[in-house]
Protein backbone atom coordinates (compact mmCIF):
# COMPACT_ATOMS: atom_id res chain seq x y z
CA UNK A 1 0.00 0.00 0.00
CA UNK A 2 1.63 3.26 -0.88
CA UNK A 3 0.30 6.78 -0.19
CA UNK A 4 -1.16 9.36 -2.19
CA UNK A 5 0.10 12.24 -3.13
CA UNK A 6 -2.84 14.37 -1.37
CA UNK A 7 -2.20 13.05 2.42
CA UNK A 8 1.64 13.27 1.73
CA UNK A 9 1.11 17.12 1.09
CA UNK A 10 -1.15 17.29 3.61
CA UNK A 11 1.44 15.88 5.97
CA UNK A 12 4.51 18.23 5.22
CA UNK A 13 2.43 21.05 5.39
CA UNK A 14 1.17 20.13 9.09
CA UNK A 15 4.66 19.24 9.56
CA UNK A 16 6.13 22.70 8.86
CA UNK A 17 2.92 24.22 10.24
CA UNK A 18 3.37 22.69 13.59
CA UNK A 19 7.38 23.47 14.01
CA UNK A 20 7.10 26.51 12.73
CA UNK A 21 10.00 26.59 10.08
CA UNK A 22 8.92 26.62 6.55
CA UNK A 23 12.42 25.80 5.32
CA UNK A 24 12.35 22.62 6.84
CA UNK A 25 12.64 19.78 3.90
CA UNK A 26 10.07 16.87 4.73
CA UNK A 27 9.31 14.03 2.63
CA UNK A 28 7.05 11.11 2.99
CA UNK A 29 8.24 7.83 1.62
CA UNK A 30 6.68 4.25 1.92
CA UNK A 31 8.71 1.66 2.83
CA UNK A 32 7.43 -1.97 1.69
CA UNK A 33 10.49 -3.68 4.46
CA UNK A 34 8.31 -1.81 7.08
CA UNK A 35 5.15 -1.81 5.53
CA UNK A 36 4.44 1.81 6.43
CA UNK A 37 4.88 5.22 5.51
CA UNK A 38 7.61 7.60 6.93
CA UNK A 39 7.74 11.62 7.38
CA UNK A 40 11.22 12.08 6.88
CA UNK A 41 13.17 15.14 7.76
CA UNK A 42 16.03 16.04 4.99
CA UNK A 43 18.22 17.55 7.73
CA UNK A 44 20.66 20.11 6.49
CA UNK A 45 24.10 18.66 8.01
CA UNK A 46 26.38 22.02 7.44
CA UNK A 47 23.59 23.99 9.44
CA UNK A 48 23.56 21.37 12.18
CA UNK A 49 27.23 21.29 12.34
CA UNK A 50 28.88 23.55 15.05
CA UNK A 51 32.30 23.15 13.33
CA UNK A 52 30.51 24.46 9.81
CA UNK A 53 30.61 27.85 8.45
CA UNK A 54 26.88 27.35 7.79
CA UNK A 55 25.80 26.52 10.95
CA UNK A 56 22.45 27.94 12.42
CA UNK A 57 22.14 27.56 15.37
CA UNK A 58 18.18 28.13 15.36
CA UNK A 59 17.56 25.38 12.85
CA UNK A 60 19.78 23.24 15.56
CA UNK A 61 18.22 24.15 18.80
CA UNK A 62 14.52 23.07 16.69
CA UNK A 63 15.95 19.32 15.57
CA UNK A 64 18.28 18.59 18.42
CA UNK A 65 19.02 19.36 22.19
CA UNK A 66 21.88 18.06 24.53
CA UNK A 67 21.29 16.95 27.67
CA UNK A 68 23.60 18.25 30.03
CA UNK A 69 23.28 15.57 32.18
CA UNK A 70 24.67 13.03 30.14
CA UNK A 71 28.42 12.31 29.44
CA UNK A 72 30.15 14.18 25.97
CA UNK A 73 28.46 12.54 23.09
CA UNK A 74 25.14 11.39 23.74
CA UNK A 75 22.31 13.35 22.63
CA UNK A 76 18.46 13.42 22.89
CA UNK A 77 16.93 14.03 19.05
CA UNK A 78 13.49 16.06 18.46
CA UNK A 79 12.82 13.08 16.81
CA UNK A 80 10.99 11.54 20.63
CA UNK A 81 9.12 14.52 21.26
CA UNK A 82 8.09 16.78 18.27
CA UNK A 83 7.89 14.28 15.41
CA UNK A 84 6.24 11.90 17.19
CA UNK A 85 3.45 14.63 17.79
CA UNK A 86 3.28 14.87 14.55
CA UNK A 87 3.32 11.47 13.49
CA UNK A 88 0.48 10.81 16.26
CA UNK A 89 -2.14 12.99 15.22
CA UNK A 90 -2.14 11.14 11.88
CA UNK A 91 -2.27 7.88 13.54
CA UNK A 92 -4.95 8.93 15.87
CA UNK A 93 -6.96 10.84 13.13
CA UNK A 94 -6.48 9.83 10.29
CA UNK A 95 -5.82 5.75 11.17
CA UNK A 96 -2.79 6.63 8.94
CA UNK A 97 0.63 4.52 10.52
CA UNK A 98 3.03 7.18 10.06
CA UNK A 99 6.96 6.52 11.01
CA UNK A 100 9.71 9.09 11.31
CA UNK A 101 13.08 8.99 9.86
CA UNK A 102 16.16 11.39 9.11
CA UNK A 103 17.89 11.85 5.74
CA UNK A 104 20.75 14.27 4.85
CA UNK A 105 21.96 16.84 2.52
CA UNK A 106 24.54 19.26 2.16
CA UNK A 107 26.94 16.89 3.90
CA UNK A 108 30.13 17.48 1.19
CA UNK A 109 32.31 20.36 3.58
CA UNK A 110 32.48 17.15 5.70
CA UNK A 111 35.51 15.57 3.56
CA UNK A 112 37.55 18.60 4.38
CA UNK A 113 36.51 18.08 8.58
CA UNK A 114 37.42 14.48 7.85
CA UNK A 115 40.86 14.71 6.25
CA UNK A 116 42.51 17.36 9.20
CA UNK A 117 41.33 14.22 11.24
CA UNK A 118 42.45 11.60 9.94
CA UNK A 119 46.21 13.27 9.40
CA UNK A 120 45.84 14.36 13.31
CA UNK A 121 45.31 10.92 14.03
CA UNK A 122 48.18 10.07 12.03
CA UNK A 123 50.59 12.57 14.29
CA UNK A 124 48.87 11.00 17.72
CA UNK A 125 49.49 8.78 20.44
CA UNK A 126 47.19 6.51 18.62
CA UNK A 127 48.07 6.23 14.70
CA UNK A 128 46.13 3.44 13.43
CA UNK A 129 43.23 4.43 14.48
CA UNK A 130 40.25 5.38 11.61
CA UNK A 131 37.33 7.45 11.73
CA UNK A 132 34.14 7.77 9.45
CA UNK A 133 31.20 10.28 9.59
CA UNK A 134 27.82 8.59 8.74
CA UNK A 135 24.18 8.93 8.94
CA UNK A 136 21.65 6.71 11.02
CA UNK A 137 18.32 7.33 9.95
CA UNK A 138 16.77 7.81 13.56
CA UNK A 139 19.43 10.43 14.84
CA UNK A 140 19.29 14.00 13.38
CA UNK A 141 23.31 14.64 13.90
CA UNK A 142 25.94 12.88 11.50
CA UNK A 143 28.11 10.01 13.59
CA UNK A 144 31.71 10.37 13.93
CA UNK A 145 32.59 6.38 14.55
CA UNK A 146 36.13 5.64 16.10
CA UNK A 147 37.70 2.49 14.70
CA UNK A 148 40.51 0.05 15.80
CA UNK A 149 41.04 1.38 19.21
CA UNK A 150 43.10 -0.05 21.43
CA UNK A 151 40.97 -1.82 24.80
CA UNK A 152 41.36 1.17 27.26
CA UNK A 153 40.43 3.42 25.12
CA UNK A 154 37.31 1.92 24.05
CA UNK A 155 35.65 0.62 27.52
CA UNK A 156 37.57 3.86 29.30
CA UNK A 157 34.91 6.84 28.84
CA UNK A 158 37.92 9.50 30.51
CA UNK A 159 40.90 7.43 28.23
CA UNK A 160 38.90 8.34 25.16
CA UNK A 161 37.76 11.96 26.14
CA UNK A 162 41.33 12.16 26.69
CA UNK A 163 42.14 11.31 23.35
CA UNK A 164 39.74 13.55 21.75
CA UNK A 165 41.23 16.24 23.41
CA UNK A 166 44.80 15.21 22.04
CA UNK A 167 43.22 14.89 18.86
CA UNK A 168 41.64 18.55 18.75
CA UNK A 169 44.59 20.46 20.43
CA UNK A 170 46.93 18.48 16.77
CA UNK A 171 44.32 20.58 14.85
CA UNK A 172 44.67 23.39 17.51
CA UNK A 173 41.02 23.17 18.86
CA UNK A 174 39.84 24.24 15.15
CA UNK A 175 37.11 21.51 15.37
CA UNK A 176 34.94 20.44 18.45
CA UNK A 177 34.56 16.34 17.92
CA UNK A 178 32.19 16.41 20.85
CA UNK A 179 29.44 18.15 18.44
CA UNK A 180 29.35 14.63 16.45
CA UNK A 181 27.47 11.74 17.86
CA UNK A 182 30.28 9.62 18.73
CA UNK A 183 30.56 6.10 18.55
CA UNK A 184 33.48 3.59 19.27
CA UNK A 185 34.67 0.22 18.99
CA UNK A 186 37.81 -2.20 18.79
CA UNK A 187 37.13 -3.37 15.62
CA UNK A 188 38.08 -2.58 12.03
CA UNK A 189 36.21 -0.10 9.57
CA UNK A 190 34.41 -2.27 7.11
Amino acid sequence: MSINDDYKKAIISFAKEKLGRDDLDFKVEYDKHHKKAFLILVVDCAKMDKNSSEFDESYYKLITREDEEKPSGIYLSFDDKVLDKITSYFIRYMNLDLGSWFHYKNYDYIDKIEGEIVDAIKKSSKPNVQIEFSGSGDKPKLTLGFYDLDKESFENHTSFNDYILELESIMGFKYNLDSYNVSRTMGSKS
